[in-house]
């Protein structure tokens, strides 16, 4: 599986938009979903409303990192950048990849394009493009239905109690 190296590479001398994060910031939960997107792609600008609220629903169990691709000469006015993340209310981390080396790093052929990494920094699903995303958005869902369950059903063998629990979602 690829890996979320480049994570590791980020320093307060990345192009942040906002305040500055480590990598530590990013590994506190259990999943981090990596998004890549550009002013200019309409595709990218009807799907963050989807992320947003994906990334609300399971907030406790992982971060995102916002990644601002340039597309074209106007993409790269840090202004129209953060025009979009006030109006779409973006309050991930956002990387301005001027450079495209994120892009690269992820052999990102298209925007948007979007990562789920899990705890050990392996992509565990992605997704490039937006055909068939309610879909996509919901199996993500299981996956982390799924972690949670695997947690409770861990703490109870450590706990040893025995007891039977019924979990809803």
């Amino acid at each position: 599986m690829e890996c979320i190296d480049f994570l590791y590479k980020l320093s307060e001398d990345s192009n942040w938009l906002s305040k500055r994060y480590t990598k530590e910031y990013f590994f506190e939960k259990e999943y981090v979903i990596v998004y890549l997107w550009s002013t200019s792609c309409s595709f990218c600008n009807e799907i963050i409303p989807m992320i947003r609220e994906f990334l609300i629903e399971n907030k406790s169990k992982l971060r995102a990192l916002s990644v601002h691709v340039p597309l074209c000469e106007e993409d790269l006015e840090v202004a129209r950048v953060t025009k979009i993340v006030v109006e779409e209310k973006i309050q991930d981390p956002v990387l301005l990849d001027h450079e495209h080396v994120i892009l690269s790093t992820l052999n990102a052929k298209f925007l948007p394009s979007i990562y789920l990494f899990n705890k050990d920094h392996e992509i565990v699903s992605k997704k490039i493009g937006i055909e068939n995303i309610d879909s996509w958005f919901s199996s993500l869902r299981d996956i982390v239905k799924d972690q949670i369950v695997q947690e409770v059903l861990k703490d109870q063998s450590i706990k040893g109690s025995g007891a039977k629990t019924s979990i809803h979602f």
